[in-house]
């Protein structure tokens, strides 16, 4: 039980792979059962991913989840390349060896053609609807482009 009063009702197995190589072994490994329905979170993941490794991944994910899953995932598409405050951040991630690619695919579009039911969020509305406006300082125009998209399997 945690602070709040609530009580989990799933369990939660962290499995640290490597999402290049054969990662559904070791989910398999640490118990994974494919034939129950599954919470997955791709974090801050899709925009360091190449079209074909996110069509990889998204395929992965929907052979491996039972009617009844959930999938949550942020992408950035490329509405906002152009603004100094995205520039600024791609420079910084580009500066610390990494490569982010704005999402110009739709992958909540993918999910809904195989039978996913999708949520799109944009960050700036869903932070109002928290109760968490974004601060003054940030760029409304470069947030809009991040969207938070929750996928359900039918």
């Amino acid at each position: 039980m945690v602070a709040s009063g609530l009580v989990p009702r799933c369990t939660r197995v962290v499995v640290p792979v490597d999402l290049r190589t054969d990662w559904t072994t070791a989910l398999a490994g640490a118990g994974f059962d494919a034939s129950s329905p599954t919470a997955w979170i791709a974090e801050g993941l899709l925009q360091y991913l190449t079209e074909d490794e996110k069509k990889r991944l998204l395929d992965t994910v929907h052979s491996r989840s039972a009617p009844g899953s959930r999938f949550a995932f942020d992408h950035m598409d490329t509405s906002a390349d152009d603004r100094e405050s995205v520039a600024g951040t791609l420079e910084q991630i580009r500066s610390m060896g990494a490569e982010f690619v704005a999402t110009a695919a739709d992958p909540a579009g993918w999910l809904a053609a195989h039978s996913w039911t999708t949520a799109v969020d944009r960050v700036p509305e869903l932070a109002v609807a928290y109760g968490r406006p974004l601060p003054d300082f940030m760029d409304p125009a470069a947030a809009n482009a991040t969207a938070l998209c929750t996928a359900a399997l039918s």
